[in-house]
């Protein structure tokens, strides 16, 4: 019988630093300090560290193309981030993350524990891990087909040792 191997959780992919902005951050300091940290989103805290919102950089292009285009006003995190965020816990298993991924269609989900932000798991945190547990199952995968094509020659050549000659006798 196989046993189930249990899957790594949100906790177990995440990503040890996480990069957020605060709510009154200008728009154009958010955009720098995200391009200069090689982020295309990150989540937004309050001084208490809770999670109260989602910048993207589809949020930070249409603010600063607006100012720039329309001389507006500077505009702050706040006023562009995503409010509405979907978030996970972090017991939540990787079928979960790929589910939540897939359905609600998003690039990076929060990982909160109650009102705290925990860190974040992007689509390429999601690969990566799936990729792992995938190399790991399908070595495992290899080796049992290789073991039963073993035991298979095995019933089918009762005399591996000998082998017949081509164009002779025995």
């Amino acid at each position: 019988m196989k046993t189930r191997q249990t899957l790594p959780t949100a906790r177990d992919i995440l990503p040890t630093r996480v990069y957020a902005v605060r709510p009154e951050m200008p728009a154009a300091a958010a955009a720098l300090a995200l391009a200069r940290q090689g982020y295309s989103g990150a989540p937004v805290v309050d001084q208490d560290a809770r999670l109260v919102g989602l910048l993207s950089e589809v949020d930070v292009v249409r603010a600063l193309a607006s100012a720039a285009f329309h001389d507006g006003p500077q505009q702050t995190v706040d006023s562009i981030m995503s409010k509405e965020v979907v978030t996970i816990g972090p017991d939540a298993d990787l079928f979960e993350l790929t589910t939540t991924f897939a359905r609600e269609g998003v690039r990076r989900l929060p990982v909160v524990a109650g009102p705290a932000l925990l860190g974040m798991i992007t689509r390429r945190d999601l690969m990566t891990a799936l990729a792992e547990v995938c190399a790991e199952r399908c070595a495992a995968e290899q080796d049992s087909t290789l073991d039963a094509i073993a035991k298979l020659e095995g019933i089918h050549n009762p005399f591996p040792h000998k082998h017949r000659r081509r164009g002779g006798a025995d």
